[in-house]
């Protein structure tokens, strides 16, 4: 009987969670890997105006809160094999890119002690972005959490932050057929984030300017621009477009080699899908900002209907194909988007494509014949 008991103890495993249950973190541990970190510190430089005590007491403080709460879920992906990014991933860069567009003050100024328009509009802006960031896990995400009795919770983010250390999971709903009911409640449920992403006194000192919260408000309620908001597609395409294009031609992207971002063909440029996308949500997230209600799907609409990008044989806008590289014999099958030399404007370079690039269908079979690329772009 004994060894009996010892033998079932010894052999027992210890339970495993899920590969899909995460652990609740601290916001201060979610963003320090090192690309995060990388991500903050340029966000730093852009908001070198600041002084330090404002931007750790504030600015980080409301980044860390954010992440305190959104933790590591993800954005919806737009296929199957696309990995989305996570919430904290895509906020920083949307960050990054709003920054770049927001004239920057010659001064330090106190978030408590100041009365400038400019300092409230800046901090205000940034805190909004933050919050209006949940709108998609508010809506459009489920996550629950495990409580001591070992029952999972639906968890909320006005609620605060889940409990440290507990496991939780998250899918993403299906999409409602009326979409107005859950836009309601995004707009309704933000408010009560941002006491989370605010110190006290900051609060105070941000809720005295009554006609800066009404504007960013309104924004949000998607009524600040009417003419916007009835034709949300226009000009939006080429600004995503041009985004792709500063990239490309800054060489933040790489290219023709293994693991690349784009493969430039001699008449075409195929842009992964994946880095298409997040071009697309932190441009979307700063025309937000001018009340544009859009979301990618819709861009990649937009952009086939003004003939930027290739149709697929299905009329849709991402292609799937088998990528070779002969140099290095790799081989990886991604989903692109795929555009004329003519439109992207891809720089010279002296990286040799020798491989080929094969669309393929939902089987895997070829869609065309196979065509070999050996050209300096």
């Amino acid at each position: 009987m004994l060894k009996r008991i010892l033998t079932q103890a010894i052999s027992r495993k210890p339970k495993r969670r899920s590969p899909n249950q995460f652990r609740a973190k601290k916001g201060q541990q979610l963003l320090s890997s090192e690309d995060r970190q990388r991500k903050i510190s340029h966000l730093r430089l852009l908001y070198s105006d600041l002084a330090t005590n404002i931007w750790e007491q504030d600015y980080l403080y409301a980044l860390e809160q954010f992440a305190e709460l959104a933790q590591e879920i993800t954005t919806k992906g737009i296929d199957e094999h696309t990995k989305p990014p996570s919430f904290i991933d895509h906020t920083l860069q949307m960050l990054i890119l709003n920054a770049k567009d927001t004239p920057r003050s010659k001064e330090h100024h106190s978030l408590e002690n100041s009365t400038i328009a400019s300092d409230r509009r800046k901090f205000g802006v940034f805190t909004i972005l933050l919050a209006s960031n949940m709108q998609e896990i508010i809506s459009g995400v489920e996550v629950s959490f495990q409580k001591k009795t070992g029952r999972f919770q639906q968890w909320h983010p006005w609620h605060g932050a889940m409990p440290l250390g507990t496991l939780y999971t998250f899918q993403h709903k299906q999409h409602l057929s009326n979409h107005k009911t859950p836009e309601l409640l995004n707009q309704a449920a933000i408010i009560p984030i941002l006491p989370y992403l605010i110190r006290g006194n900051s609060t105070v000192w941000l809720f005295e300017d009554h006609a800066l919260l009404n504007q960013l408000f309104d924004c949000l309620k998607q009524k600040a621009n009417p003419k916007d908001y009835s034709n949300p597609t226009m000009l939006l395409h080429e600004e995503v477009m041009d985004s792709l294009r500063e990239l490309i031609h800054k060489n933040a992207l790489i290219t023709n080699r293994p693991g690349a971002d784009i493969w430039v063909t001699e008449e075409e440029t195929w842009v992964l899908s994946k880095t298409a996308i997040e071009t697309a949500r932190t441009q979307l997230a700063i025309e937000g900002l001018q009340c544009a209600p859009i979301n990618v799907a819709k861009i990649f609409k937009s952009l086939r209907a003004n003939h930027l990008i290739i149709e697929n044989p299905e009329g849709g806008s991402v292609w799937t194909a088998k990528v070779t590289h002969h140099a290095t014999k790799w081989q990886q099958k991604q989903t692109f988007l795929r555009i004329k030399n003519d439109i992207i404007d891809p720089p010279i370079s002296e990286n040799i494509f020798d491989g080929n690039i094969v669309p393929i269908d939902r089987s895997g079979n070829p869609i065309t014949t196979c065509i070999r690329h050996e050209h300096l772009i």
